[in-house]
């Protein structure tokens, strides 16, 4: 298990998107810099979570697959709808946050088609844009398995089934409004309404959406409670 600067081709990334959980990530491609452009790079997000750190020797290569997952998406004079997406971005290759990298690998055995920087023409694949890797790297991932296991939080409430909310919603100085998105006792989800409207701009759970939102794992009573204090008639 190594640090690098910067990402390369095959690198095996260990990523912690929520406190407590792990994730792996896989870079699939590398561009260099030039005059024009940053370093890119492609990076897959696979659905693998664990609830520690793991070594490179410990993963069944056939698992590390790109995530495939349903996101939604609620724009301005339409129904709010899902489309499956593949859980692929382009990113600069800077590895400004340190993450650790626990080897490499042919990452053609992750995802073997076509890897495009830029929208080609007559190509129906084209991969968001993400700028630099932040610390939220697999976030889609942890909410995607937190949403089919039941998840037990330790907080001053004892033990109890895990939910989620963005940051803001933590204070409790005024009340900033809540949205639920998830009404499953063991699936809560909410956000306040700052939340909302970025969510509604950027039409998705974009990169920008998961840094500013900043989601928290709290119990159910502290949910229930953050969702009383704050709702607004």
């Amino acid at each position: 298990m190594t640090k690098s600067s910067q990402f390369n081709k095959g690198n095996v990334i260990l990523t912690n998107p929520e406190e407590g959980y792990y994730g792996i990530a896989v870079v699939l491609s590398e561009k260099k810099n030039t005059h024009e452009f940053y370093p890119w790079c492609h990076i897959a997000i696979t659905p693998l979570i664990f609830e520690r750190k793991v070594q490179l020797q410990e993963l069944d290569i056939n698992q590390l697959k790109p995530l495939v997952f349903k996101r939604s998406y609620n724009l301005k004079g339409k129904e709010k709808f899902f489309k499956e997406e593949i859980s692929i971005g382009i990113y600069t290759r800077s590895n400004k946050h340190g993450f650790e990298i626990l080897g490499s690998i042919d990452p053609k055995k992750v995802y073997d088609g076509p890897l495009p920087f830029m929208p080609l023409t007559g190509l129906d694949i084209t991969f968001p844009m993400y700028d630099e890797v932040n610390n939220y790297l697999g976030r889609e991932a942890f909410i995607q398995w937190a949403s089919e296991h039941i998840v037990e939080i330790d907080c001053k409430h004892g033990k109890g089934i895990s939910s989620i909310v963005c940051s803001h919603l933590l204070s409790k100085n005024k009340a900033l409004g809540f949205i639920e998105n998830a009404s499953d006792p063991h699936d809560l989800q909410g956000w306040c309404y700052d939340c909302e409207n970025l969510f509604l701009k950027e039409g998705e759970m974009s990169d920008k959406f998961l840094k500013f939102s900043s989601a928290n794992v709290v119990c159910t009573t502290c949910y229930d409670e953050l969702k009383t204090f704050h709702q607004i008639d």
